[in-house]
């Protein structure tokens, strides 16, 4: 052990920060060029926390700068190999299929196709398979100290797509001193390989990067992921947690046929009926563009904010979403604006059951396009909006109409739909009330006047499902996968635009929506002519009347057309008799190929199949990845006349029925 104080120890530190520098020097020039952003930061970057120091044991070593405590508690070569020689016996993963269960519905051949295949494959799954596979198609790695532990996976592991999770800039800053950057990047330069070094903190918005490589790259790519954590702390494990919900989200939420299908004949119907929509702004003018915008959401705190609507009735423009509607009728509050976003005929009923005609008729009611067309019936004053990345909306702006105007990120929740809206129609000044995006306990999940009790009215999150986020007025709330993504999407919409909003709602934090407990400070005028001003507004942005009927039906025959012939070239990629995993990977590398190709070519045809052809990838490799090679065989057998069910019934559907839908009896 070398004694700090000697000359022996000053000269070997010396000598070793010479060495450093070289390496710093040598990684500075490679990311000069590799990557400006890391250069400049490393340029002046000076570390906070941790720092490299000569161990007295003689080696390199991070050290904790508060504490002076060593990172490592042995030579940090040899805590690498140790850490990957566990890493491959363990070998932690997390596994991923797009679950749907039977509704004994045979209109819907993609929900019939994936229950089938999940029901088959759950029922051959083993507790547990452990195969000695060197290829790792997709990588996470959480944290990275000095990454040390890269070269000794990159030597024993064929690892297809690298992506590390970074949050403490201080232990990457200490590895340009240490190791060669270029030859990492060198190895996944290769065709068929990638690498990505995410610098990500706990806010979830950082996640959102990764959704498009994840479509890019293939979404069956992840249906086996590789787990690599060099350190576990709370930051980190709230980061894994977070980014395996993400990416089950991102391909779960590709959509799937008969969704998009539905929504399409939806979307027609809807235009034929003559329901006003939007058109990109123009000359309209917003006269109430300061006036505050009350955005109700069903949330659990919506309980809590009652007298406060009541007592500004006039003097905010009350927008609620959903199910809030049902809520606010129990509550005595007729708001001024209604959304709805969703496709099915339940949505319809639910408002039948929860408020009724005369209560309807004092309602300025926007749905988008996709929604229901006797959702559209029950309203006297019915609008409609246009849901970008939707196929209805991609038809009606292939078919050479009116500029319409789309809304992002008005997706999963109603509540999306309303702030995106608002947003678009100028307002400038919003509030959310009861916009929880989370809940305090599991049960208290919706306005206690909500359709969801008692006994839950069908909404239970799973203990599986829930997780912390920061809370708005609270330390921490529950949150689930869908509570948590409208979150992200809302933050989105605030992020892109110069909204000054304000949330009221004592669920979880929304970045960029001012906390807002003391509901006393707030004093807003009476809003004079409310309805007469806001019917004004609604005639300039739902100016369009007239669909381009004859570009429409046009447009339906080619797509027919073009859909069978997509059909007849990708359907031979889904017999995989046989087939190792490479040959797997180059067929759906194929499939892949031409979805991309229809996003340039054919966003309508891109829509229709985009979500069902990924989703069948993710789950046959999944069941490749995860069954013993006999028991495959066993799967695919069973469920190959599944497969070839599931493209007779899309071609079927599309040229004899593309326009059905349900229809109220």
């Amino acid at each position: 052990m070398l004694d700090l104080n000697s000359a022996e120890y000053r000269s070997a530190a010396l000598s070793l920060n010479y060495e450093l520098e070289a390496v710093f020097r040598k990684n500075m020039v490679f990311f000069s060029n590799e990557d400006k952003k890391i250069h400049n930061v490393c340029k002046t970057y000076t570390p906070s926390r941790l720092v490299l120091r000569l161990d007295p044991q003689g080696y390199i070593n991070l050290f904790n700068l508060n504490s002076n405590i060593p990172v490592y508690p042995i030579d940090p070569e040899e805590y690498a190999k140790k850490q990957v020689e566990k890493f491959l016996q363990e070998r932690p993963h997390f596994s991923f299929n797009i679950v749907i269960t039977d509704n004994n519905r045979s209109d819907y051949p993609y929900t019939k196709c994936f229950s089938a295949i999940y029901a088959k494959y759950k029922a051959l799954l083993p507790q547990y398979y452990h195969e000695e596979q060197v290829r790792v198609d997709q990588m996470y790695m959480f944290g990275g100290g000095l990454y040390l532990q890269l070269q000794h996976l990159l030597n024993q592991l064929d690892i297809k797509n690298l992506t590390i999770l970074e949050p403490d800039f201080d232990s990457f800053y200490a590895s340009m001193h240490v190791i060669d950057w270029s030859e990492i990047y060198r190895y996944f330069s290769r065709d068929a390989y990638s690498f990505d070094l995410a610098f990500i903190q706990a806010d979830d918005q950082d996640y959102l990067k990764l959704g498009g490589k994840i479509v890019a790259l293939g979404a069956y790519h992840y249906a086996k992921v590789d787990l690599f954590y060099h350190y576990q702390n709370s930051q980190l494990l709230h980061i894994a947690d977070n980014i395996q919900r993400y990416v089950k989200n991102t391909i779960g939420g590709l959509g799937f046929f008969e969704d998009e299908r539905i929504g399409l004949s939806h979307t027609l119907q809807n235009l034929k009926s003559g329901i006003p929509f939007s058109l990109e702004a123009g000359n309209a003018v917003n006269k109430l563009v300061n006036t505050p915008v009350l955005i109700v959401g069903n949330g659990p705190s919506l309980d809590h904010v009652e007298d406060f609507i009541k007592k500004n009735r006039g003097n905010v423009i009350l927008v609620s979403c959903g199910t809030a509607l049902g809520s606010l009728k129990k509550k005595g509050i007729v708001p001024d604006i209604h959304l709805e976003q969703e496709r099915m005929l339940i949505v319809h009923d639910v408002l039948i059951d929860s408020t009724n005609q005369e209560y309807r008729n004092k309602v300025l009611f926007v749905g988008l396009n996709p929604c229901h067309p006797a959702t559209f019936d029950l309203f006297k004053h019915k609008y409609m909006a246009w849901k970008n990345n939707d196929l209805g909306t991609r038809f009606m702006l292939s078919s050479d109409g009116e500029k319409i105007s789309q809304l992002s990120n008005c997706n999963p929740l109603v509540s999306n739909f309303g702030l995106s809206l608002v947003a678009s129609m100028g307002f400038k000044n919003i509030y959310l009330a009861g916009v929880d995006c989370g809940m305090k306990t599991s049960e208290g999940h919706h306005s206690k006047d909500s359709i969801y009790y008692p006994a839950g009215g069908g909404f239970e999150p799973s203990a599986a499902d829930l997780s912390e986020v920061e809370g708005n007025f609270q330390d921490k709330v529950y949150t689930t996968s869908l509570f948590n993504q409208s979150r992200l999407c809302l933050q989105l919409v605030l992020k892109n635009s110069t909204l000054n909003c304000y949330n009221l709602s004592d669920g979880a934090k929304i970045e960029r929506a001012t906390p807002l407990v003391d509901l006393e400070s707030l004093e807003f005028s009476p809003i004079r002519n409310k309805r007469e001003q806001l019917e004004e507004i609604f005639e300039q942005y739902f100016s369009g009347q007239e669909a381009p009927s004859e570009n429409l039906t046009k447009q339906l025959s080619m797509l027919k057309t073009d859909f069978k012939q997509c059909l007849r070239t990708v359907e031979g990629y889904f017999d995989i008799t046989g087939l190792n995993l490479d040959q797997i990977f180059e067929n759906f590398n194929n499939v892949e190929k031409i979805i991309k190709s229809y996003q340039i070519s054919n966003l309508s045809l891109y829509t229709l199949l985009n979500g069902s052809l990924r989703g069948l990838t993710v789950n046959l490799v999944a069941a490749k990845r995860n069954l013993p090679p006999e028991k495959f065989d066993a799967f695919y057998k069973v469920i190959k006349p599944e497969i070839e069910l599931f493209f007779k019934e899309m071609k079927r559907q599309m040229i004899q029925s593309t326009l059905a839908y349900d229809i109220v009896e």
